[in-house]
C-alpha cells in the first residue's frame, strides 16, 4: 500500500498567497469577496490569505468600499512597497530603460542614443545614465529585479556580453549585472534579444497541453525556432516550452554556422552575405534593403 506526501500548510498558505497577488495583478483592486470568486478559493482562506499580505506589507486597503445589496466589501490593491522592475535594452541604436510596476505600466522611461562602433565603456556610461534616469531613489519604490536585453551573445553563467567574429553590435565584455546592482534588491536576468523575442512570440500563442496535436504534426507554440535577420542574425531555439541556450548560451548564434555559399564552397552563413554583396560598406552589418530587393 502506496501513500503520497500530503502538501505543508505553509505550501498551501504560499499558494492561497499567490492565487490573491495574480488577482490583484490583473485586475489592479478586488475586495475579499471578488478574489474568492476569480480563484474558487473559500472566503475564509482567503481572509486568511489577505491579512498575512497586509501584515508583509504586499497589499493595502484602498479605503475605497464596494455598493449594492448586502455587507459593503473594502477594496484591496498592491501596496507601492512591492516595488518596480527595470527593463533594460541595449542595441546599436542606444540604450533605453524602463521602470515597469506590478500592473505592468511604464512608470519612466529614458533613452541614450549610442554610436555603433561604441565600446564596453561608451555603453556602460549610456546604460548608467539611463538608468539612473529611470530607477525610483527612495523607498517604497524599490527596484525588486531587472531583465536585460542585449543585441549581442550573453554569456549563460556570467550574463556577461561575448565577443563574435564579425558581429555588426559588439560592445565589448559588458557585465550588465554588476552595473545594475546598485540599484537593484534582487535577481538580474540577462538574455539575448532573439530569445526575449521568442519569449514573446511564445507568450501570444493560445496556451495548448503537452501532446496536443502533436500526433498530427501541427506546429504548438511549446516547439519552433525563431530566426531573425536585420543588420545581425540571430535565432532562438524553443522546446518543450523553454527557450534553449546550450551549454555557453550560444545554442542561436547561427551566423558562422558552416554552409554552402556561392560557388558551392562551404563557408560561415555570415560570410555568404559578404559575398553576394549584401552587408553595408565598411560593415559586417546585412544591408537589410539589399535582401528584400535581391533578385
Amino acid at each position: 500500500m502506496s501513500s503520497s506526501a500530503k502538501p505543508s500548510l505553509e505550501l498551501l498558505r504560499s499558494l492561497t498567497d499567490e492565487h490573491v497577488l495574480r488577482a490583484l495583478m490583473g485586475r489592479r483592486r478586488l475586495t475579499r469577496a471578488e478574489v474568492a470568486a476569480l480563484t474558487g478559493i473559500s472566503k475564509p482562506t482567503i481572509s486568511e490569505a489577505f491579512r498575512r499580505l497586509e501584515e508583509a506589507g504586499a497589499v493595502v486597503d484602498t479605503g475605497e468600499r464596494s455598493h449594492g445589496r448586502g455587507r459593503a466589501g473594502s477594496y484591496y490593491s498592491l501596496s507601492p512597497s512591492c516595488g518596480v522592475a527595470l527593463v533594460v535594452s541595449i542595441s546599436p541604436r542606444g540604450v533605453v530603460a524602463e521602470a515597469v510596476d506590478a500592473f505592468g505600466d511604464v512608470t519612466a522611461s529614458a533613452q541614450v542614443a549610442l554610436d555603433r562602433g561604441a565600446d564596453a565603456g561608451r555603453a556602460a556610461r549610456a546604460m548608467a545614465e539611463a538608468v539612473a534616469a529611470v530607477a525610483p531613489d527612495r523607498a517604497p519604490a524599490r527596484v525588486r529585479t531587472a531583465v536585460v536585453s542585449a543585441a549581442d551573445p550573453v554569456d549563460r553563467a556570467s550574463g556577461r556580453l561575448v565577443h563574435l567574429p564579425d558581429s555588426p553590435f559588439l560592445v565589448g565584455d559588458l557585465d550588465p549585472s554588476s552595473l545594475l546592482r546598485e540599484h537593484v534588491d534582487g535577481p538580474v536576468l540577462v538574455d539575448n534579444d532573439v530569445n526575449w523575442a521568442a519569449r514573446a512570440e511564445q507568450a501570444e500563442q493560445p496556451d495548448q497541453p503537452v501532446g496536443a496535436d502533436e500526433a498530427a504534426g501541427a506546429a504548438t507554440s511549446r516547439d519552433f525556432v525563431y530566426l531573425y535577420l536585420d543588420e545581425g542574425l540571430g535565432c532562438a531555439v524553443v522546446a518543450d516550452g523553454e527557450v534553449r541556450r546550450g551549454h555557453a548560451g550560444l545554442a542561436g548564434e547561427i551566423a558562422h554556422l558552416v554552409t554552402t555559399g556561392p560557388g558551392g564552397r562551404a563557408m560561415p552563413l555570415t560570410e555568404v552575405f559578404a559575398r553576394l554583396g549584401l552587408r553595408r560598406e565598411g560593415s559586417t552589418a546585412i544591408d537589410v534593403e539589399a535582401v528584400r530587393t535581391a533578385d
